[in-house]
């Protein structure tokens, strides 16, 4: 077991991450308007590269919101979730509820993502590399539909819920 000595320095708050978010967010609003005017194939792949850079760091966000680390208020990081979910149609409900459970079990034989560690089969291969082609089709299925209808239950079923149907229309204004 690690000592609070070793912990303690992992759950300062710190201001550096917050700094960076509005950054992120400029240029995945820069990048994503230069894509979107579509000046020159090359330009508007090259757009699509480093936006898929910028939204790892979305997610890093994210992730820290799942720890309630990233605020210093729940609500907030509840909140700050929730909007950056929007982009990866699943809900920070489903994403949070998911990976919490998973640390619950980590690094054990019920550890959802044990299949990356020790021997291996050849369809725990398949799996994995089945996810790095298929990963975001994936995830948007298990996270939108698979895990909530599985796991979610009372209040947390209505949250998944009311996130995707404002998923839903936050995209559909985007494009409309």
């Amino acid at each position: 077991m690690l000592s609070s000595n070793i912990l303690k320095p992992l759950y300062e708050r710190r201001t550096l991450p917050l700094l960076k978010i509005p950054l992120i967010f400029a240029l995945v609003l820069a990048f994503g308007s230069v894509a979107w005017l579509e000046i020159h194939p090359l330009l508007t792949w090259g757009c699509y590269l480093v936006l898929g850079y910028l939204l790892m760091s979305v997610v890093t966000l994210m992730h820290d919101c799942t720890h309630t680390t990233l605020f210093a208020t729940r609500w907030l990081n509840e909140a700050f979730g929730m909007v950056t979910m929007v982009p990866f149609l699943a809900s920070f409900t489903a994403f949070k509820e998911d990976h919490l459970e998973n640390h619950t079990y980590n690094r054990s034989p019920k550890d959802p993502d044990g299949f990356t560690m020790g021997k291996r089969s050849v369809g725990d291969f398949f799996l994995f590399y089945s996810y790095i082609f298929l990963g975001v089709i994936l995830s948007a299925v298990y996270f939108a539909f698979i895990y909530p209808i599985k796991s979610l239950r009372g209040k947390k079923a209505w949250a998944h819920w009311a996130e995707m149907a404002a998923h839903v229309v936050v995209i559909w204004a985007v494009f409309a």
